[in-house]
């Protein structure tokens, strides 16, 4: 095998693997429209980092399992809603509760809102 090509061989299967590194924290909780407080079934949650995806269920609850320590971003898309992100801190085996609330405004509503005053 070629030199050349045995190290981007090399450079490959080590980025997978950083990509694919588990950890033992785990990430739980609800999606729930906000004003309601109803569940928001079929909600998907993207880990950002290394695409893993769950769906909420019947009830509106996700988890993640073996999530790395660190900072980790998911992204949120649920029919009907806008896209969200959130970025939590975890640490080793840590189980952390993440309720998720999405707001359902209609197009344009959201630009129409007053901003909030500045602190």
């Amino acid at each position: 095998m070629p030199l050349g090509l045995l190290l981007f061989a090399s450079l490959v299967l080590a980025s997978s693997d950083a990509r694919a590194q588990k950890g033992s924290a785990q990430l739980f909780g609800s999606v729930v429209n906000r004003r309601t407080q109803g569940a928001i079934v079929g909600t998907r949650i993207v880990h950002v980092g290394d695409g893993r995806l769950v769906v909420s269920d019947s009830f509106g609850y996700y988890r993640f399992h073996d999530l790395a320590a660190g900072l980790v971003r998911f992204r949120v898309q649920a029919p009907g809603y806008p896209i969200a992100t959130f970025v939590v801190a975890l640490t080793n085996g840590e189980r952390m509760e993440r309720d998720i609330e999405l707001d359902s405004l209609p197009d344009g509503a959201a630009a129409a809102a007053q901003p909030l005053p500045e602190v």
